[in-house]
């Protein structure tokens, strides 16, 4: 379970989700922490933006494995002058939970283009609703226990049909 043993909330499992893929958990929190920490640099390093999104989306099929993020950014260090490379950066105050603060704001037209296969769309309205609710611990335990319910159903439902065809 995901919320157990992390000092880390990435919102992919702010909907009371039980399991959770823990290879894609790991970028995403990876990519959480480039967020809180390097965001507002995008507008100086334009391929962070695709980057965190890439790593964060919570399209999970979509998210970056460690090995694609990895080549995404060895394939697009061309979008990076060694003028930009070599300045020294300050650090931002830091941002305690993720959060979109407008990555994409302020990159080249040519560039958002080129990567908008990787930007994060806004969050659906059912997944806000979730979120809200589940921010009450009695309804998160509320929510994960009817998936529990809803899986073991879904479980049975499917051994049926199994058994059915055999």
């Amino acid at each position: 379970m995901t919320w157990e043993g992390t000092c880390f909330e990435l919102p992919d499992v702010w909907q009371g989700e039980i399991d959770y893929d823990p290879f894609a958990y790991d970028v995403g929190i990876l990519g959480y922490l480039f967020s809180t920490d390097y965001q507002h640099l995008c507008q100086d390093l334009y391929l962070l933006a695709p980057l965190i999104d890439g790593m964060t989306t919570k399209t999970i099929r979509k998210r970056f494995t460690a090995d694609r993020a990895l080549e995404f950014l060895e394939a697009n260090m061309d979008t990076v002058t060694d003028d930009k490379l070599n300045q020294t950066y300050k650090r931002a105050n830091y941002i305690t939970y993720y959060r979109y603060d407008g990555r994409w704001d302020g990159l080249p037209t040519d560039l958002v283009q080129k990567w908008a296969q990787y930007r994060e769309p806004p969050l659906p309205k059912m997944t806000k609703l979730m979120r809200w609710l589940c921010e009450n611990d009695r309804v998160a335990t509320f929510v994960r226990i009817l998936r529990s319910v809803g899986r073991l159903f879904m479980l049975k439902i499917g051994l049926r049909a199994r058994a059915a065809c055999i």
